[in-house]
């Protein structure tokens, strides 16, 4: 979105990734110019595999990543800026250090918060010794912040993670989805997706299964809301928590659609077909305003939601509701009140469609162009 971005105000982006893809875990066969993004440059780096997302591997994969991006760059055309991603705390090094002795100002980009990630991901008695063990990445993070010539945060929670530590200019510009294309999608549901009709709630989750999701307590609700038949789930998705979902799907065949993966120019038609988007996240999440979030916006479903934070704007707006992480007995209660209140249903479309244009990719990602732009001329 960002190399498209820059590449329609007349720049020339060259787009660095890894010869390996994180969410297939696999070897990318090939990689060549994109024609949906015409004058931006994709330079592949060798880097090692790794089987799990937060693990040794995981910490060795980046580091090659770095060490790849130290070699490439030796041959590398001076830049105007650089725009690095974090979480970046194993192959950000070589980019800043280079970026260092070219005099070339870099831009971080807050995607996710790693060391907050890796205290919630371990096991619970060694979490109260987290802070301390953690304390070297954090100082790692604030360090390369501090080196930056500016900050953006993709919510304004990370953006206030940079202001606490760096006096450069910071801002926040939102992932977004590009709100006409998941309208479009919606027109025409194709016949393999056409779910059949129900008269209750029908919401929808899509997203990865996966341990960094509240995908247990979605589970657990299927057999409660089965016994009442006012609401249907329909889930899209893959990941560790795929084969209890389908066994569930076999189970409840009424409460639980389970489609598995699907692309993601297809989740328009199963949009079309809902009425509110479950942003269903672990307990003690980081996560603040998710991609799926603005897709469910730009759809115009209504939403609940696990997640704290900058969300809360949109729930007091009432375009969502909030349950609490980790208990599967209020999110069925939840699912049940809504279907009894259509009228409120309605109601929390409406203010979610009127959100959703504000998250519109080309508008968030045609201001952090002008952001970058400003601090390259400054």
């Amino acid at each position: 979105m960002l190399a498209r971005a820059l590449a329609e105000r007349g720049h020339h982006p060259t787009w660095f990734l890894s010869n390996f893809e994180h969410r297939s875990k696999s070897f990318r066969k090939e990689v060549h110019a994109d024609p949906s993004l015409p004058g931006v440059t994709i330079r592949c780096l060798p880097a090692r595999a790794y089987d799990r997302n937060i693990s040794i591997g995981r910490i060795r994969y980046e580091r090659s990543f770095g060490q790849a991006f130290a070699a490439a760059s030796k041959k590398l055309p001076k830049p105007d800026a650089i725009i690095l991603a974090e979480p970046s705390l194993f192959f950000g090094g070589p980019v800043w250090r280079y970026a260092q002795d070219h005099d070339i100002p870099f831009i971080v980009d807050i995607l996710d918060l790693w060391p907050e990630m890796f205290a919630l991901a371990a096991p619970k008695l060694i979490r109260p010794l987290a802070a301390p063990l953690l304390a070297p990445l954090y100082a790692r993070r604030r360090k390369l912040l501090r080196k930056a010539a500016g900050v953006v945060g993709c919510t304004a929670g990370y953006a206030d993670i940079a202001r606490a530590v760096t006096d450069r200019p910071v801002d926040t510009f939102y992932l977004g989805v590009d709100v006409a294309e998941v309208r479009a999608t919606m027109q025409d549901i194709p016949d393999r997706l056409r779910l059949p009709a129900f008269d209750g709630l029908t919401c929808v989750y899509a997203g990865t299964l996966g341990d960094a999701y509240d995908i247990p307590s979605l589970a657990a609700t299927v057999e409660a809301l089965a016994s009442l038949g006012q609401v249907r789930l329909v889930v899209a998705g893959d990941g560790p928590e795929r084969s209890r979902l389908e066994q569930l799907a076999q189970l409840y065949p009424q409460t639980l659609t389970f489609l598995g993966k699907i692309p993601p120019h297809e989740l328009g038609a199963i949009y079309a077909q809902a009425q509110i988007g479950l942003c269903s996240y672990a307990p003690g999440s980081a996560v603040e305003m998710p991609v799926k979030l603005f897709d469910y916006l730009a759809a115009g479903l209504g939403f609940i939601t696990s997640l704290d934070g900058e969300i809360r704007a949109l729930i007091e707006a009432g375009a969502g509701i909030h349950c609490r992480p980790g208990d599967p007995v209020v999110l069925a209660k939840a699912l049940t009140d809504l279907a009894a209140a259509p009228t409120r249903v309605t109601a929390m479309q409406r203010v979610a469609a009127n959100y959703g244009e504000r998250f519109d990719q080309r508008q968030q990602h045609a201001a952090f162009s002008a952001f970058i732009e400003r601090l390259v001329t400054a």
